[in-house]
């Protein structure tokens, strides 16, 4: 199990305090408790925790949705903690760089398999001895090695990526527009606003249908990508 440093961001102290021991029963370390959003501000600007548990509702200024659209450029994992159901907070909540939201009271077994269980990935790319870049996507307890070649296509939504490889399918905590600077490949081109295309695996050009065959599946090219699709999958 990977140990995290995390922050607690909550105002019932009671709650806190049992979130603080559990953690620690788990095996993370707690960084610090916290009521309110300028004093996790403050803390940040000193140390970096890898997960932050944010009540959405708290007192004073900020509220967890202010707070973690104040983090968002740090990409640190955020996992909501509320009392709130309403779609309009849910939907707010989606849009953040948050990876869960827990509606309280919860079973403290779900936020340890979130914990425990989680990627909580970022892409790291390496080269191997034959300059095949790769890297390694994390699979429920396991981290599995993939090479660039291998990955077919990446699907994104929102602030997710699900990447399709020959091994298998995995998905980063990361947007589309961001991976795509790590990638940093000339294989890898983007055919529509949410779609990355590994052009060594097309199978297929149907240009009347505005779409590419990868194996089996046929992925969209959007209108602002359909002349450089075109070229870079005749010259591959």
């Amino acid at each position: 199990m990977n140990k995290h440093r995390i922050l607690i961001v909550e105002d019932n102290f009671l709650f806190a305090a049992k979130l603080e021991k559990n953690l620690t029963d788990w095996g993370h370390e707690v960084l610090d408790i916290f009521e309110n959003g300028q004093s996790v501000l403050n803390f940040l600007e000193k140390d970096t925790p890898t997960l932050i548990l944010l009540d959405i509702n708290l007192k004073g200024g900020m509220n967890g949705l202010e707070i973690a659209q104040q983090v968002s450029n740090m990409e640190i994992p955020i996992i909501f903690m509320t009392g709130r159901t309403d779609d309009e907070t849910f939907e707010a909540a989606k849009k953040s760089s948050a990876i869960s939201y827990l509606v309280k009271p919860f079973d403290l077994l779900i936020l340890k398999s979130l914990i425990e269980f989680n990627a909580f990935s970022r892409f790291e790319s390496e080269v191997s001895g034959d300059d095949e870049k790769y890297t390694y996507f994390r699979k429920n307890k396991e981290r599995v090695k993939v090479t660039f070649k291998e990955i077919q296509y990446i699907k994104s939504d929102r602030n997710y990526c699900d990447i399709i490889t020959d091994i298998g399918n995995f998905v980063l905590k990361i947007s589309l527009t961001k991976l795509m600077e790590q990638l940093s490949d000339p294989r890898f081109l983007k055919s529509h606003r949410s779609y990355t295309i590994n052009v060594e695996k097309v199978n297929g050009l149907l240009l009347s249908e505005n779409k590419i065959r990868i194996g089996d599946t046929l992925i969209p090219i959007g209108r602002k990508y359909r002349k450089e699709v075109i070229q870079k999958i005749e010259q591959s």
